[in-house]
């Protein structure tokens, strides 16, 4: 992608046989973009990923800088939503080295509502400003390793990223026990409970009668539906946007994937591709709906729906405490404030 200026502009350089989608260009009036998206060649979590890379290039007019956090603003409501992996890189000319400047507050503010965190802490300009940045999710699992060399021919100093990936570990394994209840005999049950000695020859006692109907009940539970313990080697957590509809649906891919991999045929590559998008956006489109409704069903209640809205974007809020050894101490503090305002207060009277 050309810029306006001369000498200046953003694009990819990318090996042929790499796996890669189709690289597009975002055209805004205050900056210009570059986006391809790859295919990573090994599992994260046992699932395939891709990564959505953005390289970005705004040029130095400050008049324009209002105009590219708006636009800027509306370009992460994409980008930082996207189902992949993301990095969005390049010269954005703002100086982050100078934190007393308001363009950068206003810049850091924006990038912490989208919680994204800019990993460059070092100088990218040869008058010692950082210019170029590297931005992730700050819940990605990309972990950027980043240098810099100073001998270059351009005002600018080349950054190299290389991307690690931070592989959450599992769980360890656990045993988990049930019984198979819908298994049982009902008639059988039923035959065994009369022949008892509850049923039969039942005590006048109510102690003894508790402890008989305990103990008879827990005999037949093991004896028709005895405790079974399987070895579990990972747990995972349900996800409520994964309906059963998208099971089902994920169930016909993997078949029609199957059936291309035996035959490999075009007509069966093209089904199971077909088949492949739908199911696609068919995720995107439950994770719309659930968002939507989770934001919709708090709407009524600000503070649960500010609840939500920092729970989806991963928000952790500080304490409005402050720090001290113990509760007492600050009930004991807190008091002695308030006295001595009090007193201050009748002195001036």
């Amino acid at each position: 992608m050309s810029s306006q200026a001369v000498g200046s502009g953003t694009g990819f350089l990318i090996r042929e046989p790499f796996t890669q989608l189709p690289t597009s260009h975002t055209e805004f009036s205050s900056f210009e973009s570059s986006s391809v998206t790859l295919k990573l060649l090994y599992l994260i979590q046992e699932n395939r990923y891709s990564i959505y890379i953005v390289l970005l290039r705004l040029p130095p007019s400050p008049n324009l800088f209002f105009v590219f956090l708006d636009q800027f603003n509306s370009f992460l409501s994409f980008a930082a939503t996207t189902s992949h992996e993301f990095i969005i890189t390049g010269d954005f000319n703002i100086h982050l080295d100078n934190q007393s400047d308001h363009a950068t507050s206003q810049f850091f503010s924006l990038l912490s509502s989208f919680n994204l965190t800019q990993h460059v802490n070092f100088p990218t300009r040869n008058q010692n400003h950082i210019l170029d940045l590297v931005i992730t999710s700050s819940d990605s699992l990309l972990a950027p390793s980043l240098s810099t060399t100073h001998c270059s021919p351009s005002d600018h100093f080349p950054i190299f990223t290389k991307l690690s990936v931070d592989r959450t570990p599992l769980p360890p394994p656990t045993f988990h026990s049930f019984r198979r209840l819908y298994s049982i005999d009902i008639n059988s049950f039923l035959s065994d409970l009369r022949c008892c000695r509850l049923i039969t020859n039942p005590t006048n006692s109510l102690g003894s009668l508790l402890i008989a109907y305990n103990t008879t009940l827990s005999f037949l539970l093991d004896k028709h539906a005895p405790v079974v313990t399987k070895f579990s080697s990972r747990k995972s957590k349900s996800n409520p946007r994964f309906i059963s509809t998208l099971r089902a649906f994920k169930s016909t891919v993997r078949r029609a994937k199957n059936i291309w991999k035996r035959t490999h045929s075009a007509p069966d590559w093209s089904s199971f591709k077909s088949l492949r998008n739908r199911y696609q956006n068919f995720i995107l489109a439950s994770k719309k709906q659930y968002y939507s409704n989770l934001v919709c069903s708090s709407s009524d209640n600000p503070r649960l729906l500010w609840q939500t809205i920092n729970k989806l974007l991963h928000r952790n809020s500080s304490s409005p405490l402050p720090t001290c050894t113990s509760a007492s101490a600050l009930a004991d503090s807190l008091a002695s404030f308030f006295i001595d305002k009090i007193f201050k207060l009748r002195l001036s009277l």
